[in-house]
């Protein structure tokens, strides 16, 4: 009887699990959170951008504060199968103008399974997230004197993108319009 209870719980839970299965057009690149004292917090999930077989994903995080001019989104990224350099020098380019990361700070660096990954974090400013968010693609390019090597936006990204630009812009343009 134990394990036919069991077993008549397991079925009764996958049902209720597929059930409630969240439908894949309500689910949003980002996530806003309160933290009280009118503020937000919002997180762009990651975006993913290849070179050849070379992985990365980027996500970014800002506050917005009705009462605070501070315009600085974290952008978080972590390349996978990456030797890093004491050279390194990260952009974000959008069309033929590259953004310069700033204060970049190692996050964590591992090997796991094979891969050596290594996670950074660095600032932008909102504008430059806007104009990012506004293309269907941008690059990701990483320079030292051994490398150059540009990450890219692939085409399943171009409307994630759009559907973010749309709803990141219209919280923080008007901060420097």
């Amino acid at each position: 009887m134990n394990r036919k209870f069991t077993f008549i719980m397991l079925v009764a839970s996958v049902i209720i699990l597929h059930s409630c299965r969240v439908d894949s057009t309500l689910r949003t690149p980002y996530i806003a959170y309160y933290k009280g004292d009118n503020t937000l917090l919002y997180f762009i999930k990651p975006l993913h951008l290849y070179n050849d077989k070379n992985k990365m994903s980027i996500d970014f995080t800002f506050i917005d504060k009705k009462e605070n001019d501070t315009a600085s989104v974290t952008a978080n990224y972590t390349f996978y199968n990456y030797n890093k350099s004491k050279s390194d020098i990260f952009y974000i380019q959008i069309d033929s103008n590259k953004y310069k990361l700033l204060n970049t700070e190692i996050i964590f660096e591992e090997i796991k399974k094979g891969q050596h990954i290594v996670r950074y974090s660095s600032k932008i400013t909102q504008k430059e997230l806007v104009k990012l968010l506004d293309k269907s693609s941008f690059q990701f390019v990483v320079e030292n004197k051994q490398l150059n090597r540009t990450y890219s936006t692939n085409k399943k990204y171009a409307k994630k993108l759009k559907k973010t630009s749309n709803d990141i812009s219209s919280i923080i343009k008007d901060k420097f319009e």
